[in-house]
């Protein structure tokens, strides 16, 4: 379960983290109550036997047939086709916690930076320009199979035909606010999960340890603006 899955993470009045709303809170604490009632500790045991921290990208428990169903993406699907090509699998919705509520899912990336201090800026430049058009998006789409980020790509079959389900999926998703502290945000986060399904912190505890050590980092940036979706076709 993604831990913010219907909670915004800041307050845009303020720009502060609110990772107390009751959304965020409910996940964590029903998190906490399957990590009770499955047994964390041997369900964690179980994982590092067979997919230990750092194996290698064929070495894993769905893979090896150790696990009939995985929480993955669209990302996985050049490594089942490299590892392990005859497996028989297919794609679902994530499970929802109340029968009739809407799928769900969220979507993420990157993004293309020039170092300060780059020897070539110019070429780097170009080379963004290209990558991030739609002839450099096709490209990198079919070959590493992630969705493009124009619209009119997804109706293309020579780029999406592995990754139909996924693409039409995209009305489901949504992905978390850019901030400037989020890969700080997102350790804290998976360190508060932790806590929470071992037993060390409650739900509300974890997560004020998140906002504790993250929130100083965040006021050095404030105020910054939060972008729009885009509307066109990308």
């Amino acid at each position: 379960m993604d831990a913010g899955e219907r909670g915004d993470v800041l307050r845009q009045q303020d720009l502060l983290l609110d990772l107390l709303s009751k959304p965020i809170v409910d996940a964590f604490t029903e998190e906490a109550a399957w990590a009770k009632e499955l047994n964390y500790s041997k369900v964690a045991a179980f994982i590092a036997t067979y997919q230990p921290p750092g194996a290698p990208p064929n070495q894993s428990i769905f893979l090896d047939s150790n696990e009939a169903m995985s929480i993955d993406g669209n990302f996985s699907i050049a490594s089942l086709q490299q590892y392990k090509p005859d497996l028989d699998y297919g794609v679902t919705y994530l499970p929802v916690l109340k029968k009739g509520d809407p799928p769900f899912t969220w979507s993420g990336g990157f993004a293309y930076v020039i170092p300060k201090y780059a020897a070539n800026p110019d070429g780097g430049w170009k080379f963004i320009q290209y990558a991030s058009g739609p002839q450099g998006q096709k490209i990198y789409a079919t070959v590493t199979k992630h969705l493009p980020t124009y619209k009119s790509l997804l109706d293309d079959p020579a780029v999406t035909k592995d990754q139909k389900f996924f693409a039409d999926a995209l009305k489901y998703s949504t992905s978390r606010p850019p901030l400037p502290v989020n890969a700080q945000m997102q350790n804290a986060m998976s360190n508060a999960e932790t806590a929470v399904l071992s037993g060390a912190a409650t739900p509300r505890q974890a997560l004020q340890s998140v906002e504790k050590q993250t929130e100083p980092n965040l006021e050095q940036y404030c105020p910054f603006t939060i972008p729009k979706p885009p509307t066109a076709d990308r």
